[in-house]
């Protein structure tokens, strides 16, 4: 190697840097996430049976603290959480309790209690705070950091260091303390601890980061070290390799071609050894992108400014793959406001700007779509970094931004295809469903429901997906303006009214007709007769033998679950009682002989008896039924059946709610017009149930949606299916 290319191997530099004034932070306590609320519980129960009910609740011990607006839940407080579901099995069986549900603890999104964590705009820029509901990291995902060590006793720093095989390649020893200043800011962009009341917090600040020293006083590197870190950080075992440092070489000078050809083995060595590395394009101010960036299979960093342009002295060319923030102030004054606060060292913090700055923001990125799915390869990271970047230089790719500026909540749920389909309110989430599947003008006619009384709506899924159409809701006595817009945004010209008065009264028909829109309402005297009528009108559209799906009526998960391949197929959805089978009900199933049946839920849902009783009726070839020990299992029963049968595909799954269902009415409807399968899950996690489907049913090109916002389907419910996704 020439002497030339030892000296000219310099950090992507530190441009300029301001230490914060003030002593060093003193370390503090994380704060407490919150106590347990004791053994509350939601008690829902048949309006007509509210006495009857909240007598059974009072007489085993529960205190019955408020009714919920539905008008048929209450908050109880139950004495021993212990016994708590005992109790739900004896009140679910006095007739009037339909469910008891624990009262969970539904948690904001996460705010680190860091002092300076407020002058940290480039997290907010690249979206990092909303990837920390799904992730914050971990300990088992290591992110090396070649550069020129780090203090190894900063305060927001040393608990997260990986100081059993940090390595100093400048004075071949084992500690890789810091004499130049520069790694020690890098390191707190990667995984500064969080939460501390201490300082900054980093992009992954659950993450280790392994320190490696390859610049020394002189501030610069040898590519003989460079390169040795670099395959001693994926022997062992590091999966994201971060270097922000490099050199602009010329293929075209054989000198620089022999060393290119160096880094380049190098490279090639960890990524094959499941490392992706990350480098600053360099410091140039344009062409050509420095090395190791410009190495094939290294993900290239130019910088950005805070608002959002592209840094002046960021190195560019084809090789540049992504933007991060860098920062840029044109004088010292400016940098606190314009520059990167990060770490620094001797236990102090510093604002800095450069495309070493840029690239450990991708590096922490990556550690968290990593922590979610650790068995990524570095071509899946890669890949999922870029296709979620947000375009910000010329439209497309570029040499200045590459794809664009790293998202990391989009990263992070493009790495699991996982997206949550969800808006303020029910309201809002059926037009983001809505969205999720046709384009402005592509409908005339809709499907509207009520997003108040539920049963009406359970029948509308297999029309809306004969009629190639979304599922709205309105309140009963009032259409929202979000609805409105939406059907405006569609093109729509008539609409299709599921329900009676009762659902959706005479004058939101009327506002809907005021608004120019030809009316159609299919309603019955109850849900039995409305669900019959539905199922006869898209009887009326198919020539075909088809299935037909038979739910209980006074309970609604089961024909929740059952609107993806309901929609999917066009198969209609017959209430029944659980007991009984209504005139209509087996009026309609004969209407659709010769048929196939599918009884929805196990016997406690749909009894024996009506089974045997919708097997009797002329022209039904068959009866199957799709059930399990509880809703979750049911639906997970249907969605396989769905699959095995061809109502659905194994493209998409929908994960709904299993508490409260409006979500599902239009979600699961949206799902079904792409073949999706619909599966029910616990609010604050996901049932073991769904997870056993998606990891055993979807394949690896498949997708996920979350349906509701954060209240119906928490973060970690996102995170739990990102994680279940093949």
């Amino acid at each position: 190697m020439s002497a030339r290319a030892v000296r000219r191997w310099v950090a992507a530099a530190v441009v300029a840097a301001f230490v914060c004034a003030g002593a060093s932070p003193v370390l503090a306590t994380p704060s407490s996430a919150g106590a347990e609320r004791g053994a509350e519980a939601i008690v829902s129960f048949d309006p007509a049976k509210q006495s009857e009910a909240l007598a059974s609740v009072r007489a085993e011990g529960g205190r019955v603290l408020r009714l919920l607006r539905s008008g048929h839940d209450a908050l109880v407080v139950f004495p021993e959480r212990a016994t708590m579901r005992a109790i739900g099995e004896r009140l679910t069986r006095s007739g009037a309790v339909r469910r008891v549900a624990p009262n969970g603890m539904l948690r904001p999104a996460w705010v680190p209690n860091d002092p300076l964590y407020p002058q940290q705009w480039a997290l907010a820029s690249i979206r990092v705070p909303a990837a920390w509901n799904l992730t914050r990291g971990s300990a088992s995902v290591a992110v090396a950091v070649i550069d020129s060590g780090v203090d190894l006793s900063h305060p927001d720093l040393a608990a997260n260091l990986d100081t059993a095989h940090d390595w100093d390649f400048v004075n071949n020893d084992a500690v890789a303390d810091e004499e130049y200043p520069h790694g020690t800011h890098v390191a707190g962009i990667v995984a500064a601890v969080a939460d501390n009341a201490t300082g900054v917090a980093g992009v992954a600040p659950s993450t280790k980061v392994l320190p490696l020293k390859v610049i020394g006083r002189s501030g610069v590197a040898s590519t003989a070290d460079f390169v040795d870190a670099l395959r001693y950080a994926a022997d062992v075992g590091a999966r994201v390799v971060n270097a922000s440092l490099g050199e602009a070489l010329d293929p075209a000078v054989p000198d620089d071609a022999a060393e290119i050809a160096v880094l380049q083995e190098a490279v090639d060595y960890a990524r094959a050894k499941g490392a992706l590395v990350v480098a600053a394009s360099g410091n140039g101010s344009g062409p050509p992108v420095w090395y190791p960036a410009a190495c094939d299979g290294v993900v290239a960093v130019s910088a950005t400014a805070r608002d959002g342009s592209l840094a002046p002295y960021s190195s560019t060319g084809p090789q540049v793959d992504l933007a991060a923030p860098g920062g840029w102030a044109v004088d010292q004054a400016r940098l606190p406001a314009e520059g990167i606060l990060s770490t620094w060292n001797g236990g102090g913090y510093a604002y800095a700007q450069g495309t070493s700055m840029a690239s450990p923001h991708v590096a922490g990125v990556a550690a968290l779509l990593l922590a979610l799915k650790p068995s990524t390869s570095p071509a899946e990271l890669e890949a999922a970094l870029e296709a979620s970047a947000k375009d910000v230089g010329a439209p497309g790719v570029d040499a200045q931004s590459g794809y664009g500026l790293v998202q990391a909540d989009a990263a992070v749920n493009r790495l699991g295809r996982v997206f949550r389909i969800g808006g303020a309110d029910r309201y809002a989430t059926a037009v983001a469903a809505s969205k999720a599947v046709f384009g402005s003008g592509e409908c005339a006619t809709v499907v509207i429901a009520s997003g108040e009384r539920f049963p009406d709506a359970l029948a509308a899924s297999p029309l809306a997906g004969a009629l190639h159409a979304p599922v709205l809701l309105v309140r009963r006595d009032a259409v929202p303006d979000v609805t409105l817009a939406e059907i405006e945004r569609l093109g729509v010209t008539r609409v299709v009214v599921v329900g009676g008065p009762a659902a959706v009264a005479s004058g939101t028909v009327a506002a809907l007709e005021g608004a120019g829109l030809a009316v159609e309402r299919i309603g019955g005297a109850d849900r039995y007769e409305t669900a019959a009528l539905v199922a006869r009108r898209v009887l009326a559209s198919s020539a075909e033998t088809i299935t037909v799906l038979v739910a209980r009526g006074d309970e609604f998960p089961d024909g929740v679950a059952a609107s993806g391949p309901a929609a999917s197929s066009g198969s209609p959805l017959v209430l029944v009682r659980t007991a009984a089978l209504p005139g209509p009900a087996k009026d309609a199933i004969a209407a659709a002989a010769p048929c196939s049946v599918v009884v929805l839920g196990g016997e406690a849902a749909v009894s024996e008896a009506v089974r045997r009783e919708i097997a009797a009726i002329p022209g039904v070839i068959g009866v199957t039924r799709w059930g399990g020990v509880d809703r979750y299992a049911t639906a997970a029963a249907i969605a396989t059946g769905a699959v095995e049968s061809g109502l659905c595909g194994t493209d998409l799954v929908a994960v709904a709610s299993g508490v409260d269902f409006p979500d599902a009415l239009s979600g699961g409807t949206a799902a079904g017009a792409r073949r999706g399968a619909v599966v029910l899950s616990r609010p604050l996690s996901l049932s073991e149930d769904a997870r056993g489907f998606v990891s055993r049913s979807l394949g690896p090109a498949s997708a996920g949606w979350v349906l509701g916002g954060a209240s119906a389907l928490s973060w970690t419910v996102q995170a739990d299916l990102i994680r279940a996704m093949p």
